[in-house]
């Protein structure tokens, strides 16, 4: 009876040092919060070995099924991000001064900023080939018919005559020569045919649009056309009994 009364007591004194034992509920208080949504394993992987940025749900959401056999493992992801910082050897020596860089050296782990001074090589400046002046020896044709190899006025060369008779035309001077006039805009710019053809030492210029002329008079002189004024046509003859055109012919 005693030994009875004694455990009875034992267990209500233990009960009144414990209370009331009452388990809570297990479910979650409320809705995930705005901003606890989380990145799967393979969004991380995606973005470390490819770039592939994604965003995240806006809060937490349970997975509508179990992790399927593509997904990501711990150690995928390590040994394949590894093999790629593997690769990565610069130091900041080897990159260019203030550039920001990833650097997986041992010691120097971590982002770290380039040190490197580059060094501009001057670009070669490109050496000009003279270009080459026509030559003033006269060409076979010119030469065999009479003609004065010289500058026309142009940029070019042309075959020069002197008109024999106050009336005649550069096409009747270059028709005689079996030539034919050149009607371009030529000029005996500096007298340089007339001078060689004449000997005159006297070069002037005027404005009449059927020169270059020879005037025979006493001395002989060399006069070019204005270079303001157009040159007149082939078919034009010296109006003075003193001058003889220049004529350029061509074959």
């Amino acid at each position: 009876m005693r030994t009875t009364l004694v455990v009875v007591v034992s267990v209500m004194l233990i009960a009144g040092l414990c209370g009331t034992v009452v388990a809570g509920s297990i479910d979650s208080p409320g809705a995930p919060s705005s901003g606890s949504g989380m990145y799967s394993l393979s969004q991380v992987y995606d973005y470390l070995n490819s770039g592939i940025d994604v965003t995240p749900l806006p809060s937490f959401q349970e997975p509508g099924a179990a992790p399927g056999s593509t997904m990501k493992t711990t150690k995928q992801i390590y040994e394949d991000m590894k093999a790629k910082f593997d690769e990565c050897l610069a130091t900041a020596a080897d990159v260019k001064s203030g550039v920001k860089f990833f650097c997986h050296v041992s010691g120097s782990w971590g982002v770290r900023t380039g040190t490197a001074q580059v060094v501009l090589t001057p670009t070669p400046t490109p050496t000009l080939t003279p270009t080459s002046t026509p030559t003033l020896t006269p060409t076979p044709w010119c030469s065999a018919k009479g003609g004065y190899w010289g500058p026309d006025g142009l940029g070019g060369y042309g075959c020069w005559f002197i008109a024999v008779n106050r009336t005649d035309s550069c096409t009747s001077t270059c028709s005689n020569n079996q030539l034919t006039c050149d009607t371009r805009q030529w000029n005996d710019i500096g007298c340089t045919a007339c001078k060689a053809i004449s000997g005159s030492a006297y070069c002037g210029s005027d404005t009449r649009s059927w020169y270059p002329i020879l005037s025979v008079v006493d001395p002989a002189q060399c006069l070019a056309r204005s270079g303001s004024t157009a040159l007149d046509s082939c078919d034009a003859s010296g109006p003075y009994w003193d001058h003889h055109r220049l004529c350029v012919c061509m074959q």
